[in-house]
């Protein structure tokens, strides 16, 4: 049984690592829609500058499409 046992282990190590990694963006907001929404209240309420932040979620979003935390 002690076979099986660690069988059982590496193979729940090998699927945990195949697993996509979450982005900090996808950790925090839930999805990059949820970033989106988040900064586009943030520019309606003023805390954010609309110019300044559009520039910022299309960088995240292209850091998000090359998978750069994952690197």
């Amino acid at each position: 049984m002690a076979g099986v046992h660690s069988m059982l282990t590496r193979v729940r190590r090998l699927e945990s690592a195949r697993s996509p990694v979450l982005s900090p963006f996808e950790a925090e907001f839930g999805s990059l829609d949820g970033f989106d929404a988040h900064c586009r209240a943030g520019i309606r309420e003023g805390t954010y500058d609309g110019t300044d932040m559009l520039v910022v979620m299309l960088a995240v979003r292209r850091w998000h499409a090359d998978w750069v935390w994952a690197r």
